[in-house]
């Protein structure tokens, strides 16, 4: 059942380029901490080399600083891969990466979230995975519009107060109309 329900939903550019932004940014955000923890861990070296306490206090506090930019940055990436498979399904998903990749400035991600929000507003996406399967509106039938009903009825008494129908004809033509509904 699972898997007929991924084939389903329809091949998406904008996830497309939101998981290739995605593992961009992952493996730069590696390359990036790796490359810090060289930098600092030789820095360190330095300053304990030459006893200098205010740059080994400087390096401390670099690393902290450095450790909870990468739990920032891991909790975000958690978050956005959850958020890729809801993509361009999802208006809430989708504003997401817009507001995240303005503020990281990351261009890939920009189009890929502007062309989530275009599909999603466009319908090329289902809002309902259930709903592109068993469509409602074939399922339901559509009952007539109360005016139109209301309108019957009053022709059915202008009918009888003309003359044109009798008592027992009013009822049955009224019972008619109201089985409508």
């Amino acid at each position: 059942m699972k898997e007929d329900l991924k084939e389903e939903l329809p091949k998406s550019t904008a996830r497309t380029i939101l998981t290739i932004s995605w593992w961009i940014g992952t493996g730069c955000g590696i390359l990036a901490f790796l490359f810090g923890l060289i930098i600092v861990s030789g820095m360190m070296l330095d300053s304990y080399y030459y006893y200098d306490y205010y740059a080994q206090g400087a390096m401390m506090f670099t690393s902290v600083l450095m450790f909870l930019v990468v739990v920032g940055f891991v909790a975000f990436q958690v978050v956005a891969y959850i958020g890729l498979k809801k993509v361009p399904m999802s208006q809430g998903w989708n504003i997401f990466y817009l507001v995240s990749a303005i503020l990281a400035m990351n261009v890939l991600k920009i189009v890929g979230a502007a062309l989530a929000l275009s599909e999603y507003k466009k319908g090329t996406s289902p809002n309902n995975v259930f709903e592109k399967i068993y469509p409602l509106e074939e399922s339901i039938p559509k009952a007539p519009a109360i005016k139109d009903l209301s309108k019957e009825i009053l022709e059915l008494i202008e009918l009888k107060e003309a003359g044109l129908l009798t008592e027992e004809e009013f009822a049955i033509a009224k019972a008619k109309v109201l089985d409508k509904l």
